[in-house]
């Protein structure tokens, strides 16, 4: 039996949201979009404008269809535009979006609100909180712990063991050592090598990574 995908709200309509509006079928149709301005480009252009997220929240049409926090990371890999949208959404009916060319292990198990986008993998008994987004090819290994609203870059690998606190971005292929340990806040620039644990939030860079600026 054939069902017909479930409408699905992004929220924040800039670049990832054109990349989750692409990666969400069969199960769902991008329907709508919450953001100040309305969208012209060739995806979501055709889709409905919900408004800005005052108004997205206040409209009853919207607060009943599953939506996902669609705005993507600064300039400089934080994670405060995302962070205020979880908050300021709260709790509210969330999709968990598996690309079909994603590979989620069945004994993995995704946060609401989770992204896992092309050519992804979760793999063996992996856990990621509420509000990831495991971004196109990135590698989140066997037995790993991911907090809320972690963000790993295309082509980031997390290798096995590891567990990664709340709000963390992990930078285009960037590398996680098996076992360690990452804090809440911390940043991952693009290609790093994290050999040990993260223990204080702040931005790390280079082979091997080091703190180059605290936050």
């Amino acid at each position: 039996m054939t069902h017909s995908p479930a409408p699905l709200l992004l929220i924040g309509a800039g670049g990832h949201a054109r990349s989750v509006a692409q990666a969400c079928a069969p199960r769902y149709e991008a329907t709508a979009y919450a953001d100040p301005t309305a969208a012209t480009d060739p995806v979501l252009g055709g889709l409905v404008h919900a408004g800005d997220d005052e108004a997205c929240r206040a409209g009853r049409e919207w607060a009943a269809m599953e939506a996902v926090i669609t705005a993507g990371t600064g300039s400089d890999g934080s994670l405060t535009l995302r962070r205020k949208l979880i908050d300021a959404y709260g709790e509210r009916p969330y999709a968990t979006i598996v690309s079909p060319s994603a590979f989620v292990a069945p004994t993995a198990t995704l946060g609401k609100g989770t992204a896992v986008m092309h050519n992804a993998v979760v793999n063996a008994c992996t856990e990621t909180g509420r509000h990831c987004v495991i971004n196109t090819a990135a590698v989140i290994e066997h037995d790993c712990r991911l907090g809320e609203n972690v963000f790993a870059g295309p082509g980031a690998i997390v290798c096995g063991g590891v567990t990664v606190g709340n709000d963390v971005f992990i930078g285009a292929g960037a590398v996680l050592r098996p076992g360690i340990r990452v804090c809440d806040r911390a940043v991952i620039g693009l290609g790093a090598a994290v050999c040990g644990d993260i223990t204080e939030p702040g931005t790390y860079a280079g082979v091997p990574a080091r703190l180059i600026k605290k936050s």
